[in-house]
């Protein structure tokens, strides 16, 4: 299963094929995280098939950034259960250590409903929606672009040529995911619209109902 791992330790497992999976709230990983971490939000009842959504198989092997150590012992038990991840550790300390050790970390912009609306515009901020299309179907941005999060997990570069992105799902939980994706690609102008569309339908705000075409 793993175990508490230094920074350093991390930092040069990072050099190679393993990845540095960050389990965090949205807000948190907003905030800072370790450069070049992947975020998938921890849940209990989802946690591996969150996981392989945002990490199509053959994963590499992960190495874990939690709160603490038992949300990260926790996650490791449910990851090795679902028999198709390798867990190499955990981050000891999480994001504090790693930025007390002078290793580099990063900040994923929080975009609001209000400044979504001023920036919507063509030739502008490429807004990517990461739910389902059945998701799609109830309503949408207009000018939103539909890449279910497990289609943009396979190819990235779909919208890597976009000067700035933002992301938006249900709730900022996939978008979030999705986001940190980008962000690992080294895309730089990158946000996430944490509110979600369940707030976005709440304000009443201008919303295209699917006709077709996705």
């Amino acid at each position: 299963m793993g175990a508490g791992l230094p920074p350093l330790t991390v930092a040069r497992r990072l050099e190679g094929w393993s990845l540095l999976l960050d389990l965090r709230s949205v807000p948190e990983f907003e905030a800072g995280h370790p450069a070049g971490a992947v975020h998938v939000q921890f849940s209990r009842k989802s946690l591996p098939e969150r996981v392989a959504t945002a990490l199509p198989e053959p994963a590499p092997p992960l190495i874990l950034c939690a709160a603490d150590g038992i949300v990260a012992e926790a996650a490791a038990g449910l990851l090795q259960e679902a028999a198709c991840f390798q867990v190499d550790g955990w981050l000891d300390g999480g994001l504090p250590a790693w930025a007390g050790a002078g290793l580099p970390t990063a900040t994923l912009p929080r975009l609001t409903l209000e400044g979504l609306q001023r920036r919507l515009a063509p030739g502008g901020l490429v807004l990517v929606d990461v739910r389902e299309p059945f998701e799609w179907r109830w309503g949408y941005i207009p000018g939103a672009r539909l890449i279910p999060l497990d289609r943009l997990a396979l190819k990235p570069e779909a919208v890597a040529g976009a000067p700035e992105l933002a992301f938006i799902c249900e709730d900022g939980v996939r978008s979030s995911t999705a986001a940190s994706l980008l962000m690992r690609r080294g895309h730089r102008g990158v946000a996430n619209v944490t509110e979600g569309m369940n707030a976005w339908y709440r304000m009443k705000l201008p919303t295209m109902k699917w006709e077709g075409r996705e």
